[in-house]
């Protein structure tokens, strides 16, 4: 089972950053576009039914809609940026 993130997905939170230690997050998709960066340690990311273990220096890029997880089994430290497809077209409209 899975949930719509809706914090993700408004045009009024249109870009966000964030730093977390030992984070894991349950099944979800959104709105967005993320990259999330492992800084330390390891967290397995899993990408629809796929699973893949990210180490550190490691990073990846999650699409729109992407059915995604995220699991510390003992530590990490990750950076994460959210941002939605209106903050592109807000620099290429110009």
């Amino acid at each position: 089972m899975y949930f719509y993130e809706q914090n993700r997905s408004s045009e009024n939170n249109y870009f966000y950053f964030q730093f977390a230690k030992d984070f894991s997050f349950s099944l979800h998709l959104h709105r967005s576009f993320e990259f999330i960066y492992i800084r330390n340690g390891q967290m397995e990311i899993q990408v629809g039914n796929k699973k893949y273990l990210l180490q550190k220096n490691k990073a990846a890029f999650i699409l729109p809609g992407q059915l995604h997880a995220y699991t510390t089994q003992e530590h990490s430290e990750v950076f994460y940026v959210f941002f939605l497809l209106i903050l592109y077209m807000t620099f290429t409209i110009m």
